[in-house]
């Protein structure tokens, strides 16, 4: 394998902290005890720890081995050594902090100065699920204002029984069919602590400086870029004299982070080559890594370019500036999808690698999409991270929404604009009708809860809520609030109010909140949107009297709260286009079940223009009449995302009794004039669907039929 040489210059500098050594094993995990925390505080809610704990920093050095294992360790398994420096917010006579799955866990505690603090026995809390270690003083409390070092001695399981989560093997075919393995690592949401002790939780951002001690024939990538070459100088190895078995192991330190929550620690151990963006894309460093065989094929190039664009687009976009020397991604073949840690993005192999002979282009669309997900990661998530896991949406709700607007900035032929109705308004609207929604602001406590909540509510409706709340300030207006907040917040965590409080600001500087309704503000509106499950059926009627009656209730079948929303209306009429905006020509206020809106009721009129609320419309009897004439009259006079979502919402509608299905295949008469794809979508969808469920029909029919005759 080449190794590649970073400067002599960089090979040559010294390290910042010396080496870590193991000292002889004080505490077993398999001894722990369980027993009660002695005078400590409650910890609420139940698995996320209080704000006692400030880490600032964390140094560590992990030796993975594989399937070669050296001698006194087993395969399959990785030593950690952890330093981790961190202060307290208010005096208190024990540590807690997070371990899972570990075992030979050892612990030194030592202030900044250099004195040794005694350590009674740790044990982990009687509540196992929370995966809380508690360490307590042998006497004295810790206290406000000194640096304190936690060493951390623990082993811990290279995972190959299949999970994709903390540290895990990998496999991979070369092109002649040989098996080679790799190592990576999954940490989001909660499983740095299955590698070593650590803070494991999203508003506990530190930075981390890593050595990695691993065989000579793997290349190793970390979030951190490396420095200097790896160097095989026993005098280097964790271990401080050289054991037998260590020949042909190297050791590879990376340069520290910015300030990242723990479950954006990452690194990756294979036999990679990489490919390099284009000169002039980004002003930092971009590769692609995988293996030898799909870089010299080009399997890479198409992704590295995006990805640097989308670097580029994205800080010109927020005005911020990507923190990290590099960016690396990463080829894995065992993954479930991607994640957007800093430094090192780390892939599904086919979500990365694309040929220009052997892919189609559904398949670069989906490597478009993706690609600009993770980027999006690197200010919502990475810059700017949520602050507990029940305010994920500003993660990935951001994340999905601008890879939309990121797409359609590196790659417009796709028209993500159009096409992120039908890939997240659409799924989330029926997800949201069913049995396992939830609200955008969860009430994730346990790590089984957190899993559940990366969901269709968080990412779609997210990102179609996110797109609501462009299209009611203006795409300017959310814009600046989003600039403002990315700044306050940048290198901390957040909570909604803190994102509303700058989106406020923009409007008010903008004078957007003047089309707000009275005493409104964005955090009033947007609270109804996050707070509850659901959406609004927004009902258009004929009073007979010159005026339409536009009422909204609760769409769904499921028992729900009686709040309704702040429901933004925009209109397209007969007699007037549509705007080029969608500032709303009204609101429903979350008190107003319905109010009137004058029109000519003998013309057709179409609500919520292309699509941009987050909410179904049921026209009545006779309006549903007058669009179906113009549809067929001229359809082009309705815009196309209206009239996608038009048909998405009268065939989920007849799904659930509120219309006949007649009814929504009558729109679906003038399809001989149709060539918008965002409408040929929802038509092929839900044929799809009508098929299987006349099929199941037909079948239940059959099996009446049969039992009949066999009663005769």
């Amino acid at each position: 394998m080449e190794t590649f040489v970073i400067t002599l210059i960089l090979a040559g500098i010294s390290y910042a902290h010396p080496p870590l050594q193991f000292e002889p094993v004080k505490w077993r995990s398999e001894n722990l005890s369980v027993l009660p925390v002695p005078n400590s505080e409650i910890i609420e809610p139940l698995c996320q720890l209080n704000d006692t704990w400030i880490p600032s920093s964390y140094h560590v050095q992990i030796r993975v081995i594989l399937d070669n294992a050296i001698s006194g360790e087993q395969p399959f398994t990785a030593r950690s050594l952890v330093e981790i420096s961190f202060r307290v917010a208010q005096p208190i006579n024990h540590i807690t902090l997070h371990a899972n799955l570990l075992t030979e866990l050892t612990f030194t505690l030592t202030t900044d100065a250099g004195v040794v603090i005694p350590l009674g026995q740790p044990y982990f809390d009687p509540n196992l699920e929370t995966h809380f270690l508690h360490i307590p003083l042998q006497r004295g409390n810790l206290e406000v204002g000194v640096v304190y070092r936690l060493e951390a001695a623990s082993l811990a399981t290279v995972f190959r029984d299949g999970r994709t989560s903390g540290l895990y093997l990998s496999r991979y075919f070369t092109e002649s069919g040989e098996i080679k393995l790799s190592a990576a690592t999954q940490m989001e949401a909660f499983h740095l602590r299955q590698l070593f002790p650590c803070f494991d939780e999203p508003a506990l951002k530190a930075v981390f400086t890593l050595e990695l001690f691993y065989e000579e024939n793997y290349k190793a990538l970390a979030n951190g870029e490396e420095i200097g070459a790896p160097v095989d100088d026993n005098s280097l190895y964790l271990i401080p004299s050289p054991e037998p078995g260590l020949n042909g192991w190297v050791r590879s330190k990376f340069m520290s982070t910015v300030s990242m929550p723990t479950y954006l620690f990452a690194f990756t151990i294979a036999e990679f080559d990489f490919i390099e963006a284009d000169a002039g894309l980004f002003h930092k460093q971009v590769r692609v890594w995988s293996t030898p065989d799909h870089i010299r094929n080009g399997y890479g190039n198409y992704s590295v370019n995006i990805t640097a664009k989308l670097l580029d687009f994205f800080d010109d976009f927020f005005n911020t500036t990507y923190p990290m020397t590099k960016m690396d991604s990463a080829a894995i073949t065992d993954k479930s999808s991607a994640m957007e840690n800093y430094g090192l993005i780390l892939y599904r192999t086919d979500l990365l690698m694309y040929s220009p002979r052997l892919s189609t282009e559904a398949y670069k669309n989906a490597i478009a999409s993706i690609v600009s997900h993770e980027v999006a990661h690197q200010n919502f998530g990475n810059l700017v991270t949520c602050e507990w896991w029940s305010e994920i949406w500003l993660n990935e709700g951001f994340a999905t929404y601008l890879s939309y607007i990121g797409v359609d900035e590196v790659a417009p032929e796709f028209r993500h604009g159009e096409w992120q109705i039908n890939d997240a308004m659409q799924p989330a609207l029926a997800y949201d009708a069913g049995p396992s929604t939830h609200p955008l602001r969860n009430d994730a406590i346990t790590p089984a809860e957190i899993d559940r909540y990366f969901s269709t509510i968080t990412y779609e409706k997210g990102s179609s809520i996110n797109r609501m709340i462009e299209g009611f300030l203006t795409k300017e207006t959310f814009q600046k609030g989003l600039i403002l907040y990315l700044d306050a917040r940048k290198f901390m965590s957040a909570v909604q109010e803190d994102l509303f409080f700058y989106l406020q600001q923009a409007a008010v500087e903008d004078r957007r909140d003047l089309t707000f309704p009275p005493g409104a503000d964005v955090k009033r509106i947007l609270d109804t949107w996050t707070l509850q499950v659901g959406h609004p059926l927004v009902r258009v009627s004929d009073t007979m009297n010159g005026a339409v009656l536009i009422s909204q209730e609760r769409y769904s079948n499921l028992p729900g709260s009686p709040d309704l929303w702040y429901v933004p209306i925009t209109v397209a009429k007969q007699d007037s286009p549509p705007l080029d905006n969608h500032i709303p020509s009204f609101w429903l206020s979350n008190n107003q079940t319905n109010t009137t809106y004058e029109h000519e009721t003998g013309k057709w009129i179409v609500l919520n223009i292309d699509a941009t609320g987050f909410y179904r419309v049921l026209y009545d009897a006779h309006f549903t009449s007058l669009i179906l004439q113009q549809l067929k009259l001229n359809a082009s006079k309705i815009p196309a995302l209206s009239r996608s979502q038009l048909l998405d919402d009268y065939f989920h509608l007849a799904y659930k009794g509120y219309v006949h299905l007649e009814t929504a295949l009558d729109l679906t008469t003038y399809l001989s004039q149709e060539d918008h794809f965002t409408v040929l979508e929802v038509v092929f969808n839900q044929f799809r669907k009508l098929y299987n469920f006349i099929e199941m029909e037909d079948k239940h029919v059959d099996r009446r039929q049969t039992f009949e005759n066999e009663q005769d």
